[in-house]
């Protein structure tokens, strides 16, 4: 599994009003890499070939671009029930709520002998049902752990424009990563019984993986800018902030710059049969989810992270997410580094 891979989001649907965004970036497959072999360069009159760099937050393609005006906007919606729950269902904290719920459900029918025999000796087995009903519950405890509301209201901010302001202003900064490696033939050794209460040993072979070489390297843009869309301070009480962060290339010099670059750097640590190549784009200060809370509004319940995790432990972590949706709007931020040279 690639370590530097995010999760993706769907991008924000525009502001009332405002010019619909163009169609979406669709990137071509990058050409195939040969080992200690130069890349071609890229003709003057068409764009390399795409990188992507991901974020926690959603996706983000480096583009030949120079307008600003060419990003997907940000938006808000309004405040209420409806509209909160038209935004988002939260269908996976609500699968694995039916999920603990319905053990819960089916442990109380057996205890009348209501289900099918066997299903009642084993869920009036105590060991039984307590492996399926811990299972079924640390399940969901690491999804309400790993959710984007427990970020939002684990990372509340009076003052969401100087946190703006402070990675609008930092270096973009570009990982790269190889790890070279090669598949190996082990022949294993293992005991299984015969069927006659008697054992066997038997040879088998298996195909393993050996990593080897390894190498990580920073991709220094000497020139840059940030060409990111205006901030607007949200106007609701409280505001799920969502961020994303993306790097563009200023002119196709700086594009092949970037990839001739990134070719020497696999060509140089090309030491095995195999190699895996990745990149991971940093933002000093960057956080992909955030609440921004308008000074002196009074908060709702379901704002404090305590009562995040009460609700979560009793079950009713679907439910928390609902009401924390009807008082919330929401806003989209883009953070785009243009790469000059």
């Amino acid at each position: 599994m690639d370590p530097y891979q995010d999760s993706k989001m769907p991008s924000a649907p525009p502001m009332e009003g405002e010019a619909p965004p163009p169609p979406a970036f669709t990137p071509s497959a990058p050409p195939a890499f040969i080992p200690n072999e130069a890349p071609p360069p890229f003709p003057a009159t068409s764009p390399p070939p795409p990188h992507t760099a991901n974020d926690p937050a959603g996706e983000s393609m480096p583009l030949l671009a120079t307008d600003p005006d060419e990003l997907p906007p940000a938006y808000a919606d309004d405040v209420g029930c409806k509209q909160g729950c038209k935004r988002t269902q939260h269908l996976r904290s609500l699968f694995f709520t039916l999920g603990l719920f319905t053990v819960i459900i089916l442990r109380v029918l057996a205890a009348f002998s209501l289900l099918d025999p066997q299903s009642n000796r084993t869920l009036q087995n105590p060991g039984a049902f307590a492996g399926i009903f811990i299972g079924v519950y640390l399940v969901y405890i690491i999804e309400c752990a790993c959710s984007s509301t427990r970020s939002f209201v684990h990372n509340r901010t009076n003052d969401p424009e100087q946190h703006v302001t402070h990675v609008t202003n930092q270096k973009p900064v570009i990982i790269w990563h190889v790890q070279c490696y090669h598949y190996e033939t082990r022949v294993r050794t293992r005991t299984v019984s015969n069927g006659n209460g008697g054992t066997r040993t038997e040879t088998y072979t298996e195909r393993v993986r050996v990593n080897t070489h390894s190498a990580t390297a920073l991709f220094d843009a000497p020139q840059w800018d940030d060409v990111s869309r205006p901030f607007v301070p949200p106007g609701h009480g409280l505001t799920k902030l969502t961020f994303h962060k993306q790097y563009v290339f200023g002119s196709t010099e700086a594009a092949n710059r970037y990839t001739s670059s990134m070719h020497r750097f696999r060509s140089e640590n090309d030491r095995d049969v195999h190699q895996d190549f990745s990149e991971k784009f940093q933002i000093d200060g960057f956080t992909g989810y955030m609440m921004g809370v308008r000074r002196g509004h009074e908060l709702p319940c379901s704002a404090f992270p305590r009562y995040f995790w009460i609700f979560s432990l009793l079950g009713l972590s679907w439910f928390f997410r609902l009401h924390l949706n009807a008082h919330v709007g929401v806003y989209s931020h883009t953070y785009v580094k243009r790469i000059l040279q």
